[in-house]
């Protein structure tokens, strides 16, 4: 917990922090229900340059939802839909349903939760949570706002050269090898889990930029790293291969993942990434994190005996 105040005191967020644990949690209201041949009614949280260039333009009728506010610091004179710098004035609007929340990374969590206490189905981007207190936080605001929906906005999940190879790993009960190179660990570490499942993690090497995973049910990952575009390797031991590099991101790659949020909100599917995934993705983020703290510590050490 120390951790993140530090992080929310260096990005001169702490006054929201003490707010946040102060605060009782808002009171859930009465929303309009979603109705059949109606769009889900969402509300975003930030509006940064992530959910301008993206989430804005991928949340649109033809997937079924519909943007009716934004929370933002700066206001947009251009902008076709309401605006407001409150967060009540989302939680207490019954006619809004839903939120996609996209503030800064330290307080993601603190955000999604108040809004979950609130009744509003929750997309959040991720990685959701940072501490084991953000984890039971979340699941303490779906118990108290009525069992909304919870998704983690990990996208890699919905795209369509993703979802072939999950469908044949669970299909074929061989000995999977991921590589995969990306820019961001949250993603890799996600991407593993669910090509290879949820299974307990037997083994970790990491470096500054290398992590391999080794899986209980004998799966192995190369996660490496690196900018430029998602490129991702999987073979099986029987000698079924996938190969696909995926481009830069843009509004189209969210289709899929929004597409099972207005699903799962509708109580039609099962979200790409529950709260349980978040679960195992924080609980294997954790172990990566120190696997790499130890590679640094011996890194420093064997640097020292040698000077």
């Amino acid at each position: 917990m120390w951790i993140k105040a530090l992080a929310l005191t260096q990005e001169r967020r702490w006054p929201l922090y003490i707010i946040y644990r102060l605060r009782r949690a808002p009171s859930r209201i009465s929303r309009e229900p979603i109705r059949d041949g109606e769009p889900v009614r969402i509300a975003i949280v930030g509006m940064g340059r992530h959910a301008r260039s993206r989430l804005v333009p991928a949340i649109r009728e033809e997937l079924g939802l519909s943007l009716k506010l934004a929370v933002t610091r700066r206001t947009d004179p251009g902008a076709d839909y309401p605006q407001t710098g409150e967060l009540s004035d989302l939680l207490s609007n019954p006619e809004i349903q839903a939120a996609v929340i996209s503030v800064p990374t330290s307080i993601l969590a603190q955000v999604s939760s108040l809004c979950l206490s609130a009744g509003l189905h929750v997309y959040c981007e991720c990685p959701a949570v940072l501490s084991d207190g953000d984890l039971r936080g979340i699941r303490r605001a779906v118990e108290s706002g009525g069992q909304p929906a919870f998704m983690t906005g990990y996208h890699i999940r919905g795209l369509a050269e993703i979802q072939p190879m999950a469908v044949v790993a669970r299909e074929k009960r061989v000995g999977w090898k991921l590589e995969a190179t990306f820019h961001s660990l949250y993603h890799l570490t996600d991407l593993a889990h669910f090509l290879l499942g949820d299974t307990p993690l037997r083994r970790i090497d990491a470096s500054a930029s290398d992590v391999r995973l080794e899986f209980s049910s004998g799966h192995t990952a190369d996660l490496r790293l690196r900018p430029g575009p998602l490129t991702v390797r999987m073979e099986g031991s029987d000698g079924t291969r996938f190969v696909s590099e995926i481009p830069p991101f843009g509004p189209n790659h969210y289709a899929g993942i929004l597409q099972n949020f207005e699903a799962t909100a509708r109580g039609r599917a099962s979200p790409l990434c529950g709260i349980e995934s978040l679960s195992a993705d924080w609980s294997a983020y954790k172990r990566i994190r120190m696997a790499r703290v130890r590679h640094r510590i011996n890194g420093y050490l064997k640097g020292g005996s040698q000077a």
